[in-house]
This record gives structure tokens, C-alpha cells and sequence, in this order.
């Protein structure tokens, strides 16, 4: 194999793994996105939560248990959910 052979090879090996490390970092940062984006659906159910137990306490009346079960079903999905990205 001549020099200009090793170096087309070994060039052609370069940039195919710089191609799989890209796709890698690419498929990396989705996975961070959506992650975050999963962590920010929990907080905003958190806060629908306080908010509804800070009525209830304004109004001096009980919370309505059904609204919150179904607020809790769905911030364990998205912890589900975050869980299988990892």
C-alpha cells in the first residue's frame, strides 16, 4: 500500500468516526432537551398543586382529591418518562 493509499484510509477512518461522534452528541443534546423540558412539566404540575391547596385554604374548603390524584398520575408518568431517556 503506498503512502497516498494510507493516508486516503486513514481519512476516510477519521471522518467516519467524526460523523458517529456527532450523531452521538446530536442524539446527547435531544435527550438533555427533552429532559429539561419533561423537569419543567413536573414543576408547573408542583405548582398547580400548591395552587390548588393555597384556594382550599383561602376559601376554607377541602381540596378536591380527584383533581389531585390526577395531577399526581401525571407527574409520575413524566418521571416515567425520564426515567426511559436515561
Amino acid at each position: 500500500m503506498s503512502l497516498l493509499d494510507k493516508i486516503k484510509s486513514t481519512t476516510k477512518e477519521t471522518a467516519s468516526t467524526i460523523g458517529a461522534k456527532s450523531a452521538e452528541l446530536v442524539e446527547t443534546g435531544k435527550m438533555k432537551i427533552n429532559k429539561a423540558q419533561l423537569e419543567s412539566e413536573i414543576k408547573a404540575k408542583k405548582r398547580e398543586i400548591g395552587d390548588l391547596v393555597y384556594e382550599a385554604h383561602k376559601t376554607d374548603s377541602e381540596v378536591d382529591a380527584d383533581k389531585l390524584t390526577a395531577i399526581f398520575t401525571e407527574i409520575g408518568n413524566l418521571e416515567n418518562d425520564i426515567e426511559e431517556l436515561a
